[in-house]
């Protein structure tokens, strides 16, 4: 009768599955405390490429310019109104005068939060790896 081998009982643990990390792409704001200027937390490297807290920074980020260019977007027809009208010698009124002053304001405050918005969204979340250059 052939002899039947007995199974050896594994005494080690069996050993962790190792996941591949990466840091977080994203750049530090000022307002972070990091000691480094990259974000330091540690992702799935197959997984998104920023950490939770700038993921949803991102997110906040892109909202803010995407808003800021809708209202815009918005009063430039006005803007251009305006324009056209003070180049025929429209504006008859000072109230006129006083509101085409008002709206290209608001025009100009709204473009330049986009602008300003858009290149910091670009820096933090973007530039990690490419030449920066953006600002």
């Amino acid at each position: 009768m052939p002899r039947r081998r007995r199974r050896r009982r594994h005494t080690t643990e069996p050993r962790p599955i190792q996941v591949e990390r990466k840091y977080c792409d994203a750049l530090a704001d000022e307002d972070d405390y990091y000691s480094e200027l990259l974000c330091p937390k540690l992702i799935p490297a197959n997984g998104p490429r920023f950490c939770p807290q700038h993921i949803r920074e991102c997110a906040d980020s892109y909202n803010i310019y995407k808003d800021a260019s809708l209202r815009a977007e918005e009063l430039q027809p006005c803007v251009y109104g305006f324009s056209r009208k003070h180049k025929r010698g429209g504006f008859q009124r000072l109230w006129e005068v006083d509101e085409a002053i008002e709206v290209t304001g608001e025009f100009i405050y709204w473009a330049e939060l986009e602008l300003d918005e858009r290149k910091t969204h670009a820096y933090r979340f973007y530039a990690h790896g490419a030449s920066m250059c953006l600002i």
